[in-house]
């Protein structure tokens, strides 16, 4: 694209210096033939308008515009009216790559860039008449983006490859496995995808029919344990999330009417990438109970196969505050590099 838009700036700039060269030679030109303006000098040979375009002076019909030089520079040569051999690579619709027949755009922006580890791979993808990928893969270090190397369409079949280039320049960068984050969307031409082929060009290659979301992750197991049962206020109210390489450790405390109450894991799901836990009250059998706020303190864990197919955690207590933490971030036990 950026090839484009500079011949068609050259091409304008040559037309303007010949509207110049042409207005010189008419402000000189008597309409007497006089060859002072149409001589031998060729200084207006090439403006496709000298002194001999009006016929009258020396040469005049060797100056027509027809010379040599003529239309070579009328903006319709080689490569300049847009029209060369650059195809679909440069027209912003697939990331300086030829987009096949059926693909009318593609794009493929990058979200996050961050260290992370050398088996990174990981996607949700959807297809259709549009196909969306959001995904990520692993880069020799963070400062890398996403772009498409590859689209093939065969059919209804897509073919998509999606490598890593280096955005650093001259800059250098942070000296870690680096992990990189994209959105991928295509736009077929009345095509309705239903088997497509991903490819990370640093990871693995992935089979994809109608929806898939890799890795799948899936809850094994949950428990929960009471801590603690007392009077305390609602400035008790706490929660701690540690998301680990194989399940989710949750400390907290929740508020509740009175302490006779323990805390219960109400619901825990998946969706996508993300985790979301929900933390609930059930009173406890007893004769007599303590009038006074309780705090009610608790240890759950949520072991899940496939974890790195998550990014995130959500919680939300009983009394409505929600609480988040994700691998992404150091404060949240990000996985180790070296252990995945």
């Amino acid at each position: 694209m950026n090839r484009r838009k500079f011949l068609a700036g050259a091409s304008a700039a040559v037309v303007g210096l010949a509207g110049c060269v042409s207005n010189g030679g008419t402000d000189n030109d008597d309409g007497t033939g006089n060859d002072s303006n149409g001589g031998d000098d060729g200084g207006n040979q090439d403006d496709n308008s000298g002194d001999g375009d009006n016929g009258s002076g020396d040469g005049g019909n060797g100056d027509d515009g027809s010379g040599d030089d003529g239309n070579g520079d009328d903006g319709t040569g080689d490569g300049d009216n847009g029209n060369g051999d650059d195809g679909n690579s440069d027209d912003g619709s697939g990331d300086g790559i030829d987009l096949p027949d059926g693909v009318s755009t593609a794009s493929i922006p990058t979200v996050n860039t961050d260290c992370g580890t050398s088996d990174a791979d990981r996607f949700d993808a959807e297809l259709g008449e549009t196909v969306t990928i959001n995904g990520t893969l692993s880069a020799p270090n963070p400062c890398h983006e996403a772009v498409f190397s590859e689209i093939t369409l065969d059919g209804d079949e897509l073919g998509v490859t999606v490598d890593v280039e280096d955005t650093s320049g001259d800059t250098g960068c942070v000296e870690c496995i680096g992990e990189v984050s994209y959105e991928a969307t295509i736009e077929l031409d009345d095509v309705e995808v239903t088997k497509a082929t991903l490819t990370h060009a640093t990871g693995g290659t992935y089979t994809i029919e109608g929806s898939r979301t890799y890795p799948n992750p899936t809850v094994t197991d949950t428990a929960i344990e009471m801590v603690g049962a007392e009077c305390g206020t609602e400035d008790d109210a706490t929660a701690n999330i540690e998301p680990g390489e194989e399940a989710v450790t949750i400390t907290g405390t929740v508020i509740a009417s009175n302490p006779c109450h323990r805390a219960v894991l109400s619901d825990v799901t998946i969706d996508g990438s993300k985790l979301a836990v929900e933390v609930g009250l059930e009173e406890t059998e007893t004769d007599v109970c303590e009038s006074c706020t309780g705090a009610i303190s608790y240890e759950a864990t949520v072991t899940v196969a496939e974890i790195k197919g998550l990014n995130t955690v959500s919680l939300s207590h009983p009394d409505g505050s929600s609480y988040g933490a994700s691998w992404r971030s150091a404060s949240s036990g990000a996985r180790d590099p070296e252990s995945n």
